[in-house]
């Protein structure tokens, strides 16, 4: 990347780098170890024109997000849906796109940041007032 003149490194993370959920700390801590990793390289490659950034998704409806409702049968689709800000499924195109716009000229002054993907679950605290 350096020899080309620069390049952009996305991470994928997770939204429970920020927000811890129960027995899942090797997960949240790997997860949040991307984001610290995502900065330095951001720090210490960005004066050789290489940008690095995170994206944390919510939920995705993919087979892995697909798994995870099927081993929880507790929770159903829309319990989370309703603690999230945007009351709409994730899917993986909606990963790739943010992907394609961290690697596009459109971000070339963004490094070093964190893109959440999780229709604002993570700002949401889940608890609904009377609308």
């Amino acid at each position: 990347m350096i020899a080309g003149g620069g390049g952009s490194i996305i991470n994928i993370a997770s939204t429970h780098a920020v927000r811890a959920q129960g027995h899942a700390f090797p997960y949240g801590t790997a997860k949040a170890g991307l984001l610290a990793l995502t900065r330095s390289l951001a720090v210490d490659f960005g004066r050789q024109g290489v940008r690095a950034n995170a994206i944390c998704p919510g939920l995705v409806l993919s087979p892995m997000g697909e798994g995870y409702l099927h081993n929880n049968p507790r929770l159903a689709l829309d319990q989370l849906l309703a603690l999230q800000s945007l009351p709409r499924e994730i899917y993986p195109e909606d990963i790739a796109n943010a992907a394609l716009f961290l690697a596009s000229d459109l971000a070339r002054c963004v490094t070093g940041e964190t893109l959440f993907v999780d229709c604002g679950r993570t700002i949401c605290s889940g608890i609904r007032h009377s609308e």
